[in-house]
């Protein structure tokens, strides 16, 4: 079996109901994007509790697996920082859109495997054929098609 595969299942188990919540929560809130800002902000905060509880257990439980990975950004602090930027930029970006453009925003959104997958062939050298850029570019014709479907439901 693929070692990933489960963890990648669970995985996206808790980024749809995250996303989820993120799209009922925006929609509460209203269509003022100051306060939908501060309600990410808000959650981003929780999350960072939550962070610090688990660096404290592996501080106490595992200390090498802390000083390992302190070791391994000695001299590369943007390894953490510019992740940690993009995180709260994107996670505003997707509760905007989720709140105002609905759960089919979510197409869109996983467009970012275009990214992924082209970026991670560019710079680390991950491998990718014809057969894999032909599902991205049928993936991408059908989130298209999705996407117009859902815009001409809104509008009825």
């Amino acid at each position: 079996m693929i070692n990933w595969l489960v963890p990648a299942s669970i995985g996206a188990v808790l980024i749809g109901l995250y996303n989820l919540l993120l799209e009922g929560s925006g929609k509460s809130i209203g269509s003022d994007r100051n306060v939908k800002i501060v309600y990410m902000m808000m959650v981003m905060i929780c999350a960072g509790i939550y962070a610090a509880v688990v660096l404290t257990y592996y501080k106490m439980s595992n200390p090498k697996s802390i000083t390992k990975a302190i070791n391994n950004i000695k001299g590369g602090y943007w390894k953490v920082l510019l992740p940690g930027l993009l995180c709260v930029s994107y996670m505003l970006a997707n509760l905007i859109a989720l709140s105002e453009g609905g759960g089919i925003v979510m197409g869109v959104i996983n467009l970012n495997i275009f990214v992924t997958l082209i970026g991670g062939a560019l710079v680390y050298g991950d491998k990718i054929n014809a057969k894999i850029i032909g599902s991205l570019i049928g993936a991408f014709a059908l989130i298209s098609f999705a996407t117009y479907e859902s815009s001409l439901l809104k509008q009825k």
